[in-house]
């Protein structure tokens, strides 16, 4: 079986959702995933009350497995950076880079510890995810995490939806690969920070294209019960949660 390392950001300094949305996340590892084969590694900024706030809980209050790396907004902000990081020094048999954004529900990264990787294939990523049937119905349900605790996400009001590529926060690896290769470790026009967080994603298009494509296949798999929590820019008005 796979241990799995996943690696995911959060800011919210100037987006207080996203806190809420990585109180989500965390859930979902307290509620469904094998303790001893998930771990995750968060990249955020000391500075950030919102999110130290929820990972103070979680470490304190679950047996979620969470690793932290501090870094800057500008740093912060360039998602390869913090990635490359993680792929660096990882132990794990499968990384994967996604968002806050995303809910792992039952069986879905059981499925993964399961998944036999293909000699020739670099990259793997879930072709179908259920998502929030729109973004307003996001909204709702951030707002509903008005306090840090362990909440499963509503099973209503989400859709199928199939990604036809691995974007940012679908990119699953081998921890061997990661290691040998970071993200994008050796392309430092893409470990530049940004001038406000999350703002240029370009080195998503690149790892994939640049660094895997060159490597070996790239394979759309089936992982049930992954969701993901559509959100408008009205959420970015949401109050801190305590």
């Amino acid at each position: 079986m796979n241990s799995i390392e996943l690696v995911t950001h959060c800011y919210a300094v100037d987006y207080p959702h996203f806190s809420k949305l990585l109180a989500y996340q965390l859930s979902s590892l307290e509620l469904y995933a094998a303790k001893d084969m998930v771990s995750i590694v968060v990249c955020y900024c000391p500075d950030d009350k919102n999110t130290c706030s929820v990972l103070d809980f979680f470490e304190e209050q679950t047996n979620v497995n969470i690793n932290r790396i501090e870094m800057p907004p500008d740093t912060l902000g360039r998602r390869s950076i913090g990635r490359n990081k993680a792929a660096k020094k990882t132990k794990a048999d499968v990384v994967w880079f996604v968002d806050c954004d995303y809910f792992f529900g039952k069986g879905c990264l059981e499925a993964l510890t399961e998944f036999n990787w293909p000699n020739d294939v670099s990259l793997v990523f879930p072709q179908n995810c259920m998502i929030s049937t729109s973004h307003a119905i996001g909204d709702v349900t951030i707002s509903m995490m008005n306090s840090i605790t362990i909440k499963d996400l509503p099973d209503h009001n989400y859709k199928p939806h199939q990604d036809r590529k691995a974007i940012g926060g679908l990119q699953i690896i081998k921890g061997s690969f990661a290691n040998e290769f970071g993200y994008l470790d050796s392309h430092t026009k893409y470990h530049r920070p940004t001038k406000r967080p999350f703002h240029d994603t370009r080195e998503d298009v690149a790892f994939r294209t640049v660094q895997c494509n060159s490597k070996g296949k790239m394979l759309a798999i089936e992982l049930p019960n992954l969701f993901r929590i559509r959100h408008t820019t009205s959420a970015l008005s949401d109050h801190i949660i305590n």
